[in-house]
């Protein structure tokens, strides 16, 4: 199979899963929405800079489905990022199916990664 071709399917495949993701949690049980609701609020500007991350993410999963070099360093950049910004969230509820979904995400990401330094897909960035 063409390395190419692989690399691009994971990328799709990552986008639908943050989608999968996020209308999954408009379907979570009642006892997780009362169990979220009595923690503290999210603070605006955090959501703000996720709201900017998401749309760097974005962008960045667009550069890499073009092979452009600056999606490379980019996505590199958000991986971290989004594990940092994770941290100061604090505790929070997710049914199964919401935290199958997000774990599979990550290890789309994490393959992501790991094509674009360990295979010769990182020739098709320079």
């Amino acid at each position: 199979m063409n390395i190419k071709n692989t690399f691009k399917k994971l990328i799709l495949l990552n986008i639908g899963l943050f989608f999968l993701t996020f209308i999954s949690v408009f379907f979570e049980s009642d006892e997780v929405i009362r169990f979220n609701e009595a923690l503290d609020a999210i603070p605006t500007s955090l959501l703000i800079i996720g709201l900017i991350w998401m749309i760097l993410y974005f962008v960045s999963l667009y550069f890499l489905y073009t092979f452009k070099k600056s999606g490379k360093k980019l996505f590199s950049i958000l991986f971290v990022l989004g594990i940092v910004l994770n941290l100061p969230l604090g505790p929070s509820a997710v049914d199964s199916l919401t935290y199958t979904l997000d774990a599979l995400s990550w290890c789309s990401q994490s393959a992501m990664l790991v094509f674009l330094y360990f295979t010769q897909i990182k020739k098709h960035f320079n």
